[in-house]
């Protein structure tokens, strides 16, 4: 009985979510585009973060984001260093095109992708914790979520 509350709850937070994105961000033409899109804007996430902080966000995510966001991660001792707004867009859409069938790409630039998602973040991820790991981000994206947030 209890497996099954905590399957409802899962289903339950990833419903809002999709259909929260869908509604507020006109540009998705689909909850498959959401995905995608969150899947690739997470995993770069993750990847420009360093280990410690990758766990600590990782931590704080809602159980859907955490299958998003550890799949096919690869420790590394350095994480990737994206210094500037246009080399995370490439980074996402470099991402985005390991995804498979590119006819089901997103209907919105990555840029917008990249707030929308960052955007939704910060209601998941601790205040405390927060401002250290956005030390990381380029300063255009850090801006948005402290915005957010």
């Amino acid at each position: 009985m209890r497996s099954i509350h905590h399957l409802q709850k899962f289903l339950d937070e990833e419903y809002k979510y999709f259909n929260a994105m869908y509604y507020l961000h006109p540009g998705f033409r689909s909850l498959q585009e959401i995905e995608r899109g969150l899947r690739a804007v997470l995993q770069v996430f993750r990847d420009q973060l360093t280990t410690d902080d990758a766990f600590i966000v990782l931590s704080q995510l809602p159980a859907f984001m955490k299958l998003y966001y550890v799949e096919g991660w690869n420790y590394r001792q350095q994480p990737l260093r994206i210094r500037t707004l246009e080399d995370y867009v490439h980074a996402v859409d470099e991402r985005l095109k390991t995804f498979g069938d590119l006819s089901l790409g997103i209907n919105m630039p990555t840029e917008d992708l990249l707030c929308n998602i960052l955007n939704s973040l910060p209601r998941y991820i601790n205040h405390s914790g927060i401002r250290e790991i956005l030390a990381t981000l380029p300063p255009m994206l850090d801006e948005v979520i402290l915005e957010a947030s």
